[in-house]
């Protein structure tokens, strides 16, 4: 980490994300997800100091996470994303961290075999939903293709796309090939039907 002039040193804020990370770790279907959106409240003093390296710092500050969470096996549930804010509230040479509920997008299974359950779909990559082993979202739903369709993320706003599935994938209502999802959404394949959760990066 660089050393800045003043008495806020960036390792200290480093080490204060590492664990604000550990702390906001929690445990999807197969794997332990941490949360990818984090809040540095600085007193405008520092604050002004950090934004003269600001890119810098944001960029060794998300290689640091991303080896920390690499070493720990952990999964961040979206892109790294670090801002610094400015607070009066903050007292010079201190600082805060906070982590966004970046948890994901979130399936609640509604009615079918897994009634209650809830599947959670990373903002990174895409997830696969089907009954076959390698689906991340596996639902045991006779009438389920092995693979049968895919979330995926695109300007940060979930979608959901047909893997060409035996029996089709609805979303609210109407057999789509491709269709963008909001929070609330039902999604049916086979007998199976999803609520979506997300609440989108504007709200958390």
């Amino acid at each position: 980490m660089r050393v800045l002039p003043g008495a806020l040193s960036p390792l200290e804020v480093a080490k204060r994300l590492e664990r604000v990370m550990e702390e906001g770790k929690f445990l999807g279907v197969s794997r332990i997800y941490v949360p990818s959106r984090y809040r540095v409240l600085l007193h405008p003093d520092d604050e002004e100091m950090f934004r003269l390296s600001a890119d810098s710092l944001r960029e060794e500050f998300t290689r640091y996470l991303h080896s920390c969470a690499e070493k720990a096996g952990y999964e961040p549930s979206g892109p790294f994303q670090i801002v610094f804010e400015a607070s009066d509230a903050i007292r010079r040479g201190r600082f805060q961290v906070e982590a966004g509920a970046s948890h994901g997008l979130q399936l609640l299974v509604r009615e079918g075999y897994q009634k209650g359950k809830i599947f959670l779909c990373a903002e990174a990559g895409e997830t696969i939903l089907g009954r076959g082993e390698d689906a991340e979202v596996r639902i045991t739903d006779p009438r389920v293709s092995h693979q049968h369709a895919a979330i995926f993320f695109k300007d940060g706003k979930p979608r959901i796309r047909d893997l060409e599935s035996k029996n089709g994938t609805v979303h609210s209502g109407h057999e789509i090939q491709e269709s963008a999802l909001s929070d609330g959404d039902l999604v049916e394949i086979g007998d199976t039907i999803l609520e979506v959760v997300w609440k989108g990066s504007g709200e958390r």
